[in-house]
């Protein structure tokens, strides 16, 4: 498996090289450490810091070696030079997950949560994005978001078949909005989960009060969380209702989220 690290040439951020070292380790891969530059680029999170009249770019890929084998994860550099966001999207053809802190930017002014470039690189990457919270520790329990709609199905399979080693974990359903009356659909996905993962639990609801259950969930220090296609479906519409501006950033847990 091929797992991308994205970060800009100004810092890395250390929640994010955990999760990604993490991945790595754990499917026995290879963790590509993508720098992306740009002249006059500016990281918002907290990063390893920069040794005054040292080369930024340089000094991170030091940091992100000594990271690395400090956590006997194998490893690549690319440094790549251009426009950022073309940069990665290539990289993301040839890529099968790629993790990136939501608020990785090359624009002091972009405040957002997450930030106008990883927006774009959730729409357009061609690989699922793995989306690192503020810390991250080991992952126990996965949490799998299905709201009727073929995008959900399609990431819950995508991550089911790059990480069979979760087969055993703790996986909870959350079913909801178009589900309906369909229980010839809620068979179908109950079955299909009972035959890749262990223990399972299913948790229905409808409307405003599955958005609810949802926004809690995320709040929570619960596992990993899957999602379809970023600007289509359910992720979207959370963030356009949720009450808190920087919803993806209080994410207490890594977000996986997959286009087709």
């Amino acid at each position: 498996m091929k797992i991308l690290l994205a970060t800009n040439s100004n810092g890395i951020n250390a929640a994010s090289t955990d999760l990604a070292c993490y991945l790595a380790n754990l499917t026995r891969s290879t963790l590509t450490g993508v720098f992306l530059e740009e002249e006059d680029g500016y990281l918002i999170p907290e990063i390893l810091t920069v040794k005054s009249g040292q080369n930024n770019c340089d000094h991170c890929i030091s940091r992100f070696k000594e990271a690395c084998i400090a956590r006997e994860t194998k490893h690549n550099i690319h440094r790549d030079k251009g426009v950022p966001l073309e940069e990665l999207l290539i990289e993301s053809r040839f890529a099968d997950v790629l993790v990136i802190d939501p608020l990785l930017s090359f624009s002091k002014y972009n405040l957002e949560n997450p930030s106008g470039f990883v927006k774009k690189v959730l729409k357009y990457a061609e690989c699922p994005v793995m989306i690192a919270p503020e810390q991250f520790n080991e992952i126990t329990d996965l949490v799998f978001t299905y709201d009727g709609e073929e995008s959900s199905m399609f990431a819950i399979k995508q991550f089911t078949y790059l990480f069979p080693q979760f087969a055993h974990s703790n996986v909870t359903i959350l079913e909801g909005n178009n589900m309906g009356n369909n229980n010839t659909q809620k068979h179908s996905i109950h079955e299909w989960l009972q035959d890749h993962y262990t223990n399972v639990t299913f948790k229905t609801k409808s409307g405003d009060s599955y958005i609810s259950l949802l926004e809690g969930t995320l709040e929570e220090e619960k596992g990993l969380i899957v999602m379809g296609a970023y600007g289509r479906n359910l992720l979207s519409t959370l963030l356009r209702q949720s009450h808190s501006d920087n919803l993806i950033r209080s994410v207490q847990s890594p977000l996986f989220i997959a286009h087709k």
